[in-house]
């Protein structure tokens, strides 16, 4: 039986390139449940992200209890962005505001050199 933080699946089957694979039920407290053209017949979890294939698909992600079906979702949610996919250059300007970053998640030792300088206020007439 499942615990709260944990997401549970029944009746799942997978069809890959015309073959289907019933996988057995199951349940998680893993962050990450796929799936693998290596190992059809199984779901496979974990904490950290899965390094994926073309032909291996993440199936759910574990959000402290709710399941997100990934291959149904409309909206991305942060942990299913793949890691060092998003460049600088791909962030819109002013698309991040101190509001959506939490108090000292940003350090020194993560900015880059002369990435920040000082430009002198003007004193108020």
């Amino acid at each position: 039986m499942p615990t709260s933080l944990e997401i549970q699946w029944a009746g799942l089957t997978m069809v890959y390139k015309g073959v289907s694979y019933v996988l057995p039920d199951g349940h998680t407290d893993y962050h990450y449940v796929y799936w693998l053209a290596a190992t059809p017949t199984i779901l496979v979890v974990s904490d950290a992200y899965p390094t994926l294939t073309d032909s291996d698909c993440l199936v759910f992600l574990n959000k402290l209890g709710i399941a997100i079906t990934v291959p149904n979702s409309t909206v991305i949610d942060g942990d299913l962005i793949v890691p060092g996919s998003i460049v600088a250059n791909a962030i819109a300007a002013n698309a991040i505001t101190t509001d959506a970053l939490a108090t000292g998640c940003i350090t020194a030792d993560q900015m880059a050199v002369g990435s920040i300088t000082a430009v002198q206020s003007q004193p108020m007439q």
